[in-house]
């Protein structure tokens, strides 16, 4: 009887340990083709195209969906071009008050105060990097005639979806 029993059990493990292995790879797979994001430790698959791509790729998109004539699309490489070399320089600054906010933490005697003023000047240029992109699309705005007005909205309200997370489950 104890050889009956092994049996059952030892089926029952590789059953089990075969549906973890299929689970597994299942898992990894689509982390790895990018089939479904995290969105505050969720997984959700999004329902959105603009959702997952650069900030270029969807000015890029705009260009061709919106459909500009020759000037349009000169003014808009212009105003393109102006607003990333503004962004560039204040993403730059960032990069180097974090930096100084980690070597802050290899000193011996860490200074909040620094810190913190370090993180304020942080959000100030975050702030102004918002600002600057809602300027662009402002501008970008300016070129449309009524029939480009009409996408141009679409592509901002599609841009500005993104599905709300569901609640955390209760403790």
């Amino acid at each position: 009887m104890d050889i009956f029993k092994q049996n059952k059990i030892l089926i029952f493990l590789v059953v089990i340990l075969a549906l973890l292995n299929i689970s597994s790879l299942i898992g990894i797979w689509v982390l790895k083709t990018g089939k479904l994001l995290t969105h505050n430790n969720i997984f959700y698959i999004p329902q959105n195209e603009y959702l997952i791509q650069s900030k270029s790729e969807i000015l890029d998109k705009l260009d061709s969906e919106l459909e500009f004539n020759i000037e349009q699309t000169e003014k808009f490489n212009k105003i393109r071009n102006k607003y990333h070399q503004e962004i560039k320089e204040r993403m730059k600054k960032i990069y180097n008050i974090k930096k100084k906010i980690l070597t802050e933490i290899l000193s011996k005697e860490p200074e909040i105060s620094n810190v913190q003023q370090n993180i304020n000047d942080i959000g100030n240029f975050q702030a102004e990097m918002e600002l600057n992109i809602f300027l662009q699309y402002k501008e970008i705005k300016s070129l449309c005639n009524n029939e480009q007005l009409i996408k141009f909205e679409k592509i901002i309200e599609k841009i500005l979806y993104i599905p709300e997370p569901d609640p955390p489950p209760p403790h």
